[in-house]
C-alpha cells in the first residue's frame, strides 16, 4: 500500500445511490453516498451538482463538500446538499471528486450505543455515545449518521461533534433531521 501525497491527483469517485426530495422549507435537497475504491485515504471531498434545461444548457451548478472530512480505503461518506429550486432545469448530474492525501483517521473511535426517537415530534433524533479506545485525545469527534430506505438509498444524513474525546473515556452525539423523506 503506497500513499500518494496531496493534491497530485484528484479522484473522481462513484455514487452509490442518491435521492432528491423538496424539505417543508421548500429547498431541494440531494442525498446520497460514495466510497472510496482507492487503496489510500482521500480528503477534500467534493459534491457537483449541474443543472440542465431541456436544451443541454447549464442552468446552474450546486458544489458542496461530502460530509466527513478524510475516509479510508472501502469507506462510505454521505453527503447533503440543501439549496432553493433552481428554476427551467429538466435534469441534474453529479459527480464527486477526492484528493490523496497523508491525513491519517483518528484511532480506535467506536459507537458504542445508539437510538433513534422524536418521529412523533418531526425531528428525527440519532443520538448514542461514543468510546475513545485509543491511545490519544481526539479534539472534534465527527460523527456523521446516515438514513436509508428499505431499499438501500439514502433519504438523508447529519451529523454533530463531540468536542473533545479524552483516551479510555465515552461521549455523547445528537445527531438530528428536521427534513427527511
Amino acid at each position: 500500500l503506497t500513499s500518494t501525497p496531496e493534491g497530485t491527483d484528484t479522484v473522481v469517485m462513484g455514487l452509490l445511490s442518491h435521492r432528491d426530495f423538496i424539505g417543508l422549507s421548500g429547498n431541494m435537497h440531494i442525498v446520497g453516498e460514495v466510497r472510496n475504491e482507492t487503496n489510500g485515504n482521500l480528503d477534500h471531498i467534493s459534491v457537483r451538482v449541474m443543472f440542465y434545461n431541456r436544451w443541454g444548457t447549464v442552468k446552474r451548478i450546486i458544489d458542496g463538500p461530502a460530509l466527513m472530512d478524510v475516509i479510508g480505503p472501502q469507506q462510505l461518506t454521505p453527503f447533503s446538499l440543501s439549496f432553493p429550486i433552481p428554476r427551467g432545469w429538466v435534469r441534474y448530474t453529479i459527480r464527486v471528486t477526492a484528493e490523496p492525501t497523508l491525513r491519517e483517521l483518528p484511532k480506535g473511535l467506536i459507537v458504542v450505543e445508539y437510538q433513534t426517537f422524536g418521529f412523533q415530534t418531526g425531528i428525527l433524533h440519532v443520538a448514542g455515545r461514543v468510546r475513545n479506545d485509543g491511545e490519544q485525545a481526539v479534539d472534534r469527534v465527527q460523527v456523521v449518521a446516515t438514513l436509508y430506505d428499505p431499499w438501500g438509498t439514502v433519504v438523508n444524513a447529519g451529523f454533530s461533534y463531540i468536542d473533545r474525546l479524552p483516551a479510555g473515556q465515552e461521549g455523547e452525539f445528537d445527531c438530528q433531521f428536521g427534513e427527511y423523506e
